[in-house]
C-alpha cells in the first residue's frame, strides 16, 4: 500500500537520521539538544500536586487561559513588546508549534528561505506541506548572508531563523536582526519564523537579540519558544508561539486540529517555571546549572588543545559547544 505524497516528500528530502534519539551504548550523540540538568524539583513537585489534586481532565482546547496570560505578561516584560493573551498559542512542545505555524501560514509551492547550518526539522515540515526550501548558507564567519536573503526575498513566503543557532551555537548579532527587519519592511508579505528555543542559554553574558524586539515589523514576526531547554523539560512537551492575533488564531486552529488539548497538570506545573512574578529574569534553577558550564568550557577547551585531541575547539561557544571534527 502506497504512502501519502506528504510522507514520500519527507522521506525523499529529510536530512534527519532514522535513528534520531537512539544510539549505540557509549556513543556520544550530537543530534538531540538535551540539557545536562534534570527538571527543577519545584516544577516536578507542582506537577505531582496537580495530579494528586485531580487535575487530570481535559484542558480548554486552546490551552490554559491563565498560562496564556502569564506568558503574555512575561513576553511584554522581557522584550518590551506589548503582548495580549490572544497572541499566545500554547503547543505540544516547540516542534508542534513550528509545524502548526508552517501549516497555518505556508501553502504548497511557496518558497521558504532557511539560513544554514540549522535545525533539520524545518525542511521536513516544508516537505510535508509541499513548499520549496531555498537554502542560504551563512557567510564564512557565521553571519547571515543578508545579500542573498534580500535577493531571494521578493518571491518567498517565509524566512526561518534559528537563533541562537542549532547546531552551531551561533548567536546572531543585533546588526543581522535589524537588517532582517529592513528586509521585512521592504517585503510586507514576507514572514519571519524565529525559533528561539535556546534564547535563555548563552555563554559569557553574550548579547541575544530576539525577533520579538523588531517593533517595526511585529505583524510579520512569529516567535516559537519551548520550556524544554531553559527549564530542562524536554520530555514534558510544552511550548508556545507568539504571533499577531490574526496569525495566532490560524496557528491555534491547526494545532488543536492535529493535537487536541494540552495536558492539564503540565500546564499547571509550567507556572512554576518562568514565575516572572518573583523572578524578573524569567529563569529558574536549571539555568545556574547551565551557567556553570562557563567555568568548565574554557577548561575543556584548553585540555583538548593541550592533549592534541582530534576534536579541536576553534572558539568558545556563544550558546553551546561544538568541536571541529
Amino acid at each position: 500500500m502506497s504512502a501519502s505524497h506528504a510522507v514520500e516528500r519527507i522521506i525523499s528530502s529529510s536530512r534527519r537520521p532514522k535513528t534520531l534519539g537512539a544510539g549505540k551504548p557509549g556513543a556520544i550523540s550530537l543530534a538531540m539538544g538535551e540539557p545536562d540538568a534534570g527538571t527543577p524539583t519545584a516544577i516536578v513537585e507542582a506537577a505531582v500536586n496537580a495530579l494528586t489534586s485531580g487535575r487530570t481532565r481535559y484542558a480548554p482546547m486552546a490551552g490554559s487561559p491563565e498560562l496564556q496570560h502569564a506568558l503574555a505578561r512575561y513576553t511584554t516584560a522581557k522584550y518590551g513588546r506589548p503582548t495580549m493573551s490572544e497572541e499566545i498559542v500554547l503547543t505540544h512542545g516547540g516542534s508542534a508549534g513550528l509545524a502548526a505555524t508552517m501549516l497555518a501560514l505556508v501553502n504548497p509551492g511557496d518558497r521558504i528561505l532557511i539560513p544554514e547550518p540549522t535545525y533539520s526539522l524545518y525542511a521536513d515540515h516544508a516537505a510535508m506541506i509541499g513548499a520549496e526550501v531555498i537554502w542560504v548558507p551563512n557567510l564564512a564567519g557565521g553571519s547571515l548572508d543578508l545579500d542573498t536573503l534580500q535577493h531571494q526575498a521578493a518571491d518567498a513566503r517565509m524566512i526561518i531563523l534559528c537563533n541562537p543557532g542549532n547546531p552551531t551555537g551561533r548567536v546572531y548579532p543585533d546588526s543581522d536582526l535589524h537588517r532582517l527587519e529592513q528586509l521585512l519592511q521592504d517585503n510586507p508579505e514576507l514572514l519571519l519564523l524565529a525559533d528561539e528555543a535556546y534564547a535563555d542559554i548563552t555563554f559569557d553574558g553574550g548579547a541575544f537579540t530576539s525577533a520579538m524586539t523588531l517593533a517595526n515589523v511585529r505583524d510579520q514576526v512569529i516567535c516559537c519558544s519551548t520550556f524544554s531547554k531553559t527549564y530542562a523539560m524536554t520530555g514534558w512537551r510544552l511550548g508556545h508561539v507568539v504571533a499577531p492575533a490574526e496569525l495566532a488564531s490560524r496557528i491555534n486552529t491547526i494545532h488543536r486540529t492535529l493535537n487536541g488539548p494540552l495536558s492539564t497538570f503540565i500546564q499547571d506545573a509550567a507556572f512554576t517555571a518562568p514565575d516572572s512574578r518573583r523572578r524578573p529574569s524569567g529563569r529558574c534553577a536549571v539555568l545556574p546549572t547551565a551557567a556553570g558550564h562557563r567555568g568548565r568550557v574554557p577548561y575543556r577547551a584548553a585540555r583538548r588543545r593541550n592533549a592534541h585531541a582530534p576534536g579541536r575547539v576553534l572558539r568558545l561557544p556563544q550558546d553551546h559547544l561544538i568541536p571541529d571534527l
